[in-house]
Order: structure tokens, then sequence, then C-alpha cells
């Protein structure tokens, strides 16, 4: 590519009926990528499950484009559908996701293909205070703690991200994003982080709750179940050691040394650090047979989709 060609740009947005906050979005996407260096596309996949006509006539104004998902799949789904049909139809230099919320600025994208360049995955690290209330950040901060802790994947960034179309291609083909998007990708290449601040939300309140963030949880898990497996293998050797070496030292006194007897808890101690240990390797277990078979499910279904 030429140094003053224009670089060729799709865009990925899903909207759940915020065609309100898209038109003001848009003209913002329009001032930041002017198409003197910017060949630009915009796909907005509509995830109402049923046709937005406010949607439609407010991406005409704008020369966007609409793609209907078959039902409501929810963001990150939504997002994937709109990149697997964008390998379909429009090729580009680079591929944009981010949400129709208006916290996702349009004047970063610039940056984030900068950094993505050199094949990386430039995602948007949000600053500044979620604007939830204090019992769902707490919440979500412990989410953040135990998904690094459980994956070694830092949770500190969302859907605003940029790549190359060859790593579009990658996810779509990929069985990791079926179900959940940002926190599968990871699994595909290094990460690089860039410092955006979170705008306000547009219009609305966040829809996520409680109940919305225990989902997003365990979808994002998906991806990582491997890895959640070898770690919680690894934290059972602590109790298995532990209960092994109280087991033969009990008996070993009991033997040998009968006066120096380990008492009767001692036994209950050990037999019980044999059963956790038990225990954590049957989870290992259980989650290696989700994480393959979870897998397999998905590349069938793309298989057959595809």
């Amino acid at each position: 590519m030429h140094a003053d060609a224009a670089v060729r740009l799709t865009i990925v947005m899903p909207s759940y009926g915020e065609a309100e906050t898209l038109s003001e979005m848009l003209p913002e996407l329009a001032e930041a990528l002017p198409p003197g260096r910017w060949a630009l596309t915009t796909l907005i996949v509509n995830d109402l499950g049923v046709p937005d006509p406010h949607l439609e006539e407010v991406a005409r104004l704008h020369s966007a484009q609409v793609l209907d998902a078959p039902h409501n799949m929810g963001s990150q789904e939504a997002i994937v559908y709109g990149i697997r049909e964008q390998v379909r139809r429009f090729r580009a230099d680079y591929v944009v996701t981010m949400d129709a919320d208006g916290q996702d600025d349009p004047a970063a994208i610039a940056e984030l293909i900068d950094c993505a360049r050199g094949g990386s995955i430039a995602v948007a690290q949000r600053t500044g205070r979620r604007p939830e209330g204090r019992l769902f950040r707490s919440m979500y901060a412990l989410y953040k703690r135990l998904f690094r802790v459980l994956t070694g994947v830092t949770p500190d960034f969302g859907n605003f991200a940029a790549f190359s179309q060859v790593m579009a291609d990658q996810i779509a083909r990929s069985p990791f994003f079926h179900v959940t998007y940002s926190m599968a990708l990871p699994k595909l290449g290094t990460i690089a982080r860039v410092p955006v601040p979170r705008r306000a939300r547009a219009h609305d309140r966040s829809r996520v709750g409680a109940q919305g963030l225990f989902d997003h949880a365990l979808r994002s898990s998906l991806p990582h179940l491997n890895t959640i497996a070898l770690r919680v293998a690894t934290f059972s050797l602590v109790p298995a050691t532990l209960g092994i070496l109280l087991a033969l030292t009990s008996s070993f006194l009991r033997l040998c040394v009968p006066v120096y007897a380990f008492p009767n808890w001692a036994t209950t101690i050990a037999f019980g650090a044999a059963m956790l240990a038990l225990q954590l390797l049957t989870i290992c277990l259980v989650l290696f047979l989700v994480a393959s078979l979870s897998r397999q499910i998905a590349a069938s279904r793309f298989t057959r989709d595809g």
C-alpha cells in the first residue's frame, strides 16, 4: 500500500435500539476519519432480532450499512457476527470494533490503528470511573481479580479494539469467539493496551446488572477453560502434598514411634486434604472436557453456517 493511499477501514458496531445515539456518533466518525486518509465502511449490527426502521434511516443518512442479526445475540456475539459478515463482504486493511452507546471515543481510532500496525491487537483501556453504582463496581472489581487469577488475563478492556484484516479472518474462523469476543482476543495474539478516557454513556443508563455481569463472566471464561483447569490442577498439588505428608508422617509414628504418634485429628486433616485435592482434580477434568466439547460444537456450527 502506498504511503499516500487511503487506509481501508471497516468499523463494526452492535446496536440494540441505539439509533438516537448513532445519529450523533456517525458524524463523529466521519469527522475523526476524513475521506482523504481513510476509506471508511461502517457496519452496524442490529441486535434487536427484528428490523429497526429508525436505525436504517439513520444509517442511510450517514452512509452506513445495517446488518440484521437473526435474533438478540448480545453485544459480544453481535460483534463477532458482524466481523464474519465483514470477512465475507468487505476486505479492509484494518477492522475496528466499538460499542454504540457513546462511551467509545472515535478520536481514539487512529491511535488504535497505529498501535495495531505491528500485527498486535490494539485495545482501548478505558480510564475513569465506571458509571454504574458502588455495588456493581465492587462486583466488577471482584470479577476482574478472580478472572486474572484463574486465566492470567486482566479484563481491563472492552469491545473497543483495532486489528488487521488478517486478524479479522482468524477471529471469523476461531471457535473461541462463538459466545464471547473481547476476552477471547488474547487467545489469538499480543494485546497492546492504549489508554482511552471513558466518555459518558449517551441517553440511557447501563443495561448491565448483576445478572448481566454473571453471564459476561461465564461467557468470557469459556475460551480459557484449559488454562483455568491447569491452574486449578496446580493449586490442587498444595492440599495433595499436605495430605500425603501428614498421612506418611502419622503412619510412620504410629508404627515406629508410637509414643510420639500424631493425634487422631491429624489423620482427619490428611484425609480431608486428600479429598480436597481429588475434588479439585475432578473439577479440572470436567473443565477440560467442557473446553474440548465447546470448541468442537463451535467449530461444527461455524462450518455449517459458513
